[in-house]
């Protein structure tokens, strides 16, 4: 039986067309993030999607998933890099985000947006190590014969 991990390739063993792609992949969600919570204001896409939900969804828990969801593709491609304690950065970047927004008019800077985000990012991680964990199994399965 092979072990967990097996068939994956080691952290920096990816090909170099491979590594760009992650590293864009990472700088693609930054500056995802950062274009929606550090301009002044409500950005457009969030409140499209407030205006739209508004009847069956009040904003504060709307707020909240949002929150948690911006946050997942850059949980993802932190597990691409297979390195967990850059979940850290993520968490980080949330406190920056958060304190540069008490700077900007039309920003309302709160704890509980740090946990979400940090929340969503830490999802993504999971999302990406199970599935892959489950990729791996059954890879590693042997194909079954019927009679």
């Amino acid at each position: 039986m092979a072990a967990v991990g097996a068939n994956r390739p080691a952290r920096n063993s990816y090909p170099a067309p491979m590594q760009r792609l992650r590293t864009v992949a990472l700088v693609a969600a930054i500056a995802f993030i950062a274009a929606l919570t550090l301009t002044p204001g409500s950005p457009a896409p969030y409140q499209s999607l407030a205006d739209l939900l508004s009847p069956w969804i009040a904003p504060w828990p709307l707020a909240v998933v949002l929150n948690v969801l911006l946050f997942v593709p850059l949980g993802a491609v932190i597990a691409w890099f297979g390195r967990p304690w850059l979940l850290l950065m993520a968490f980080m970047a949330s406190v920056v985000i958060e304190l540069t927004q008490t700077l900007l008019p039309g920003r309302n800077p709160l704890l509980l947006d740090v946990v979400t985000n940090t929340l969503g990012a830490c999802l993504g991680y999971l999302a990406v190590v199970a599935s892959r964990h489950i990729v791996e199994r059954r890879v590693s399965q042997p194909a079954r014969t019927h009679p």
